[in-house]
């Protein structure tokens, strides 16, 4: 009988190449992550996935697959399977359990810890419109994202797994994905790759993120379905956390973040130069309706400090 293709498993074979086999425990690790929402409208944006070693990563595509294949499904996406959309519109109520409950298993079964971070959107728009806290040190999507880095940073410290191990990877076409990039050389992390969502893994963050987004979005209030699929998950090691923006003050006083003027349009630049990206800010006013062209005079590099794993919990804490 042929073995399921997975991409996951080709990446394990082509770095052990004649040497590979099942039982090898490779030294590496992979995140992955996806975002539910999105930062021109709802109340949260989120962004959550799952940290494991790459052989696990492997059993759980298999495993994930064999859930859905027979239901001749290739790819789930919470979304649809929320609104009974193909190829999810012919599952009967207790196929459609059984269907979520399984996936929810092999995730717990699998991964080493579920991670997901979120933010209320008209917080962050609150310290936005006072600070230049977008172009400076995020906008919505890279925040929350690096949050849920430095729940994988704080679990690997626990677990004394070297930094330069774990690969990060994250559903492509989040909307400031590119931010990311530059935040990650400058906190000194490894930068982020960014997939398509027909991976596994990556609909595992697509399935932890809308059920943690459905959540804070109906203050708790969720159908039954998902409310026993989050107690399962709630049971095997998790860091699910809200940022605490409510102060506007807070976050952007702790990293230096500059006031925001008025008068002044702002735009954020990541730069690649020398093989590094640099973040710079331009600004000009708000009479002039047409951006000039960048002058060095105009252009200036946030000042903002690298954050270690404590920063980061520490700026996120409620």
């Amino acid at each position: 009988m042929n073995r399921p293709y997975s991409s996951v498993e080709h990446l394990a074979r082509s770095l052990w190449l004649s040497d590979f086999r099942w039982t090898n425990r490779m030294a590496m690790y992979s995140a992955y992550f996806d975002e539910s929402g999105h930062p021109d409208s709802g109340k949260y944006l989120v962004v959550a996935g799952a940290v494991a070693d790459v052989d696990q990563w492997v059993h759980l595509d298999r495993e994930w697959k064999g859930v859905l294949e027979p239901l001749g499904i290739e790819v789930f996406h919470a979304t649809d399977f929320e609104e009974r959309k193909r190829p999810f519109d012919s599952l009967s109520d207790p196929r459609r359990e059984e269907l979520l409950m399984s996936l929810v298993r092999i995730i717990c079964r699998r991964v080493e810890k579920t991670l997901s971070s979120a933010v209320e959107l008209s917080q962050h728009a609150a310290v936005n419109g006072k600070y230049v806290f977008s172009e400076c040190y995020a906008f919505p999507y890279p925040q929350v994202a690096r949050a849920c880095i430095g729940y994988v940073e704080e679990w690997a410290t626990k677990h004394q797994v070297p930094r330069a191990e774990i690969g990060y990877f994250f559903e492509d076409g989040a909307k400031h994905k590119g931010q990311i990039q530059w935040i990650a050389e400058r906190d000194g992390i490894p930068v982020p790759d960014f997939r398509e969502k027909k991976r596994t893994p990556l609909q595992v963050g697509d399935l932890l993120a809308w059920s943690h987004n459905l959540f804070l979005s109906s203050g708790g209030k969720i159908p039954s379905l998902y409310r026993k699929a989050l107690d399962v998950l709630d049971r095997s090691s998790t860091e699910w956390g809200l940022i605490d923006m409510s102060d506007p003050d807070r976050i952007p006083t702790i990293l230096g973040i500059p006031l925001r003027d008025p008068n002044m349009n702002y735009k954020c630049r990541v730069i690649k130069q020398y093989g590094k990206r640099t973040a710079s800010v331009h600004y000009w006013p708000k009479r002039q309706r047409i951006e000039p062209k960048v002058e060095r005079k105009t252009l200036v590099l946030p000042d903002v400090k690298r954050l270690s794993p404590d920063d980061v919990k520490r700026l996120a804490a409620e």
